[in-house]
């Protein structure tokens, strides 16, 4: 659960807990990842691994640590993407790359790396929350090879 709530950006578990109705039922159940739900940018090899290792039937799980940790290992991280608001997200390293969205219509999804727009992924939305799902489906993808 350690991964999970650090993937999902979750900072108080307990308030989360509580934000939620019949916990226990979804801990024996083992329905209690998908009652609290995921960040949309969490990247699908990251879900599948700690779905396997939270697995409520112990046979689904991982054998051991040393399997569970060779399965993280063999995570090929392309971007770290840090969020600086809910809108703006950066890349600190080799280079610089940006990805934001405009606060105002039309919606404009803008990727910078090193300060030069990308035209190719450069979006236009007509509504905030379709520009927001493109960028978090964005990190999503660009975070892992």
């Amino acid at each position: 659960m350690t991964l999970y709530r650090l993937v999902n950006n979750i900072n108080d578990w307990q308030v989360k807990l509580q934000n939620l109705s019949n916990v226990e039922t979804h801990v024996t159940k083992g329905s209690l990842i998908a009652a609290v739900g995921w960040q949309p940018w969490v990247p699908e090899k990251i879900r599948k691994i700690i779905l396997k290792a939270c697995a409520s039937h112990p046979d689904r799980r991982y054998n051991s640590v040393r399997e569970y940790r060779q399965a993280t290992d063999r995570i090929s991280w392309i971007n770290d993407w840090s969020r600086i608001t809910p809108t703006q997200w950066s890349v600190q390293g080799t280079r610089l790359a940006e990805i934001s969205i405009t606060t105002t219509a039309p919606f404009k999804f803008e990727s910078k790396v090193n300060g030069r727009r990308q035209n190719a992924a450069t979006r236009q939305f007509l509504s905030s929350s379709a520009a927001l799902d493109y960028l978090h489906e964005y990190i999503a993808t660009s975070t892992l090879s």
